[in-house]
């Protein structure tokens, strides 16, 4: 992967694995990610860079990025099993450290998710809008905007490269969704993937500063998953796509690939770019996060929900379903709860701690912060 070793502070890629984020957290609580992951204290956390060691270069994320070909045990949000074939998916998972504050709060902790699902909307936009890849000339960071003046992507934008009329949407809490506009302002929407995020604690490793000076951190391991070159008739559930299936030149791509006998590595390229899109910017999202966390919330509220959108590239406005980032809202849905209850309403909202607003069908408004949300 060496557009994500140019970004990120640790790459590790196997053949086949169980499970990424199970591997991810192992290493991490055992101090083996510690090139990224500052241990159970902190210093200084504005510096968002790693520092050059013997074979390193200066400048990498505190990221560190754990991918793999095949996964054979993995598994989703509430336990839902997850499993891939070789050669056919985005497998990764992605380490870094925040405050333990932020990790525990609940009040904010929900946007941790939410933050990683947006790093990939956004990394997916940017590959696509380049794609198909044109031969390396600067670092895959160019593209992305960091605080300090890179892009910063427009809330619903469309994604040039993928089917007209299709944009990449988030269906709370946790996955990536293909987003069709069928008429009479309707919309229907496919899975491309899913996230897992988990807190692992760094109490075990040795820290890089100490309780007086420093802020006691955990490690975040978040797990992204996203369908690339699976056909339709192997699709896990009617309900899901691929990106070969909605991004005409990734499909190109893979086809001519394919012919010349090198599907594997077109797959691999295409996670390459992928993950170093996300490394920089989910790096970026979590800095901000952490250094303006009541800020960072709202800009996150209004980017989700399409409050204050600007109008169309036409002129005409768009509503808050088109224009946010978050497709649950404003549909007809149904919670399915952890105690095994259901129940139909509308998605009308987020709140401020990240969870959903819910309307039941009696009227009732009411916080959703646990459940699977099917949208109907």
């Amino acid at each position: 992967m060496p557009l994500t070793r140019e970004v990120a502070g640790d790459v590790r890629w196997l053949a086949s694995v169980d499970s990424t984020n199970r591997l991810a957290a192992q290493l991490a609580a055992s101090g083996e990610l510690n090139r990224v992951l500052p241990g159970k204290y902190a210093g200084n956390l504005n510096d968002s860079r790693v520092e050059a060691g013997p074979d390193d270069a200066a400048g990498r994320r505190p990221v560190a990025v754990i991918a793999a070909g095949e996964q054979t045990a993995g598994r989703g949000r509430l336990d839902h099993k997850w499993e891939s074939r070789p050669g056919e998916s985005f497998i990764v998972s992605f380490v870094t450290a925040v405050p333990r504050r932020l990790a525990t709060d609940p009040g904010v902790a929900g946007w941790l998710q939410m933050i990683a699902g947006l790093a990939t909307v956004d990394a997916l936009r940017e590959v696509l809008r380049v794609f198909p890849p044109q031969p390396r000339s600067s670092s895959p960071s160019s593209s992305f905007s960091s605080s300090s003046g890179c892009h910063e992507p427009v809330p619903g934008e469309p994604t040039r490269d993928i089917e007209q009329g299709m944009r990449l949407k988030l269906k709370w809490p946790n996955d990536i969704f293909a987003v069709e506009t069928v008429g009479n302002g309707a919309s229907e929407g496919r899975k491309l993937g899913g996230i897992l995020a988990q807190m692992v604690s760094l109490d075990g490793v040795a820290a890089a500063g100490n309780a007086a000076d420093g802020e006691p951190m955990v490690a975040i391991v978040f797990g992204i998953g996203l369908n690339l070159a699976i056909p339709a008739d192997r699709l896990p559930t009617p309900q899901s796509t691929s990106l070969q299936l909605i991004a005409p030149a990734v499909a190109k791509f893979l086809e001519a690939s394919s012919a010349s006998h090198d599907s594997a590595a077109a797959t691999a390229e295409l996670t390459d770019r992928i993950a170093a899109g996300i490394v920089t910017r989910l790096d970026d999202l979590l800095h901000e996060f952490r250094r303006d966390t009541p800020g960072t919330v709202t800009r996150l509220l209004r980017r989700m929900t399409g409050e204050g959108a600007a109008a169309s590239r036409d002129g005409v406005a768009e509503d808050a379903m088109t224009a946010g980032e978050c497709w649950t809202i404003g549909r007809e849905v149904e919670v399915h709860y952890v105690d095994g209850s259901a129940e139909r309403g509308t998605a009308v909202g987020l709140n401020a701690d990240a969870s959903l607003q819910f309307r039941t069908a009696d009227g009732q408004l009411k916080p959703v912060t646990t459940a699977d949300v099917g949208v109907l």
